[in-house]
């Protein structure tokens, strides 16, 4: 019979949303997928694809308790035609103003614990962090919550300050529970410990801001079993390295001399930023605790697509 949907009528009619809690059969008549649910959400029920942000907006309070004018939307951001192609933002609107309608006087140092002006005092890098994956990207959630740190979660405040331990993250954020948290740097961890889609989104993330330390950690990504991962890591030692030519799906052999390389040559010029424990006192590369990081890799299968 097809979709009972017609243009004009309400999104929702006729559409199933998934929730995490639908998948584990928590709900009545529960749909079925073949995927690992969690491969499509983290434990907190936040969607970790992109291509579903509808679902995490009906998770935001700006929209489930917003009313009328004030009841946060697609268009409220973005217009199919008022727009550039890309991410498809209404001109001339920043996604701050969006939010100040709503939330007037919150652009302040005593709100973000920023800046005004910098990155950590953009409304969308706290509220709405690049948790979710797709296009060998890590893209922006939808789901507009209060940054804080979850177990299994990535949190806004770690994917900004990579060298940074979810435990400080935490501290930071007044959780009375921030001692359950890892110490150890977040960014280190995600990218040799995480899962494969993890790892694919904190390697993109990594290789867009200025974390040169993450250079030779990219480089054991490209003897990453996922050729997704290998392409993101890839990528990213080609931001950092524009001369650097890696083909993510070459020999084993080549890309482990590549990776080789990378130590050797982190090892003869030691950049100021090394967060311990993958570096030494001295900023050089600690491979024995490189190797722990990799043993301890969630190494389960991971189904995003595309």
């Amino acid at each position: 019979e097809g979709s009972p949907f017609r243009a004009g009528d309400a999104f929702v009619k006729g559409r199933t949303l998934l929730s995490r809690a639908s998948l584990l059969g928590a709900e009545r008549d529960s749909p079925i997928v073949d995927e690992d649910v969690r491969s499509l959400f983290f434990p907190d029920g936040t969607l970790r694809i992109a291509g579903r942000e509808y679902n995490g907006l009906t998770q935001s309070a700006c929209f489930a308790r917003g009313k009328g004018e004030h009841q946060l939307g697609c268009l409220s951001c973005h217009s199919m035609h008022a727009s550039e192609p890309n991410d498809q933002l209404v001109r001339e609107r920043s996604t701050d103003a969006t939010c100040s309608s709503c939330h007037p006087g919150l652009a302040s140092e005593t709100h973000t614990h920023h800046t005004v002006g910098t990155k950590g005092a953009s409304c969308v890098e706290c509220h709405m962090p690049r948790t979710s994956y797709a296009l060998f990207s890590a893209i922006r959630s939808h789901r507009i919550e209060k940054p804080q740190v979850k177990e299994g979660v990535p949190s806004a405040c770690n994917l900004c300050h990579l060298d940074r331990s979810e435990a400080w993250a935490a501290r930071v954020l007044g959780q009375p529970d921030a001692e359950r948290f890892s110490n150890a740097a977040y960014g280190p961890r995600a990218v040799l410990a995480g899962d494969a889609g993890l790892r694919a989104l904190v390697a993109d993330i990594a290789a867009d801001g200025e974390f040169a330390w993450m250079r030779p950690l990219l480089g054991d990504l490209l003897l990453d079993d996922y050729a997704a991962v290998r392409r993101v890591a890839a990528r990213g030692l080609g931001r950092f390295m524009p001369t650097l030519t890696i083909d993510p799906n070459a020999p084993e052999s080549v890309r482990r001399a590549v990776r080789d390389r990378l130590r050797e040559e982190w090892n003869r010029e030691l950049s100021a930023q090394a967060p311990a424990p993958i570096f030494r006192a001295d900023r050089s590369l600690d491979v024995h605790a490189i190797e722990e990081a990799l043993a301890a890799r969630d190494s389960r299968a991971v189904t995003i697509a595309e």
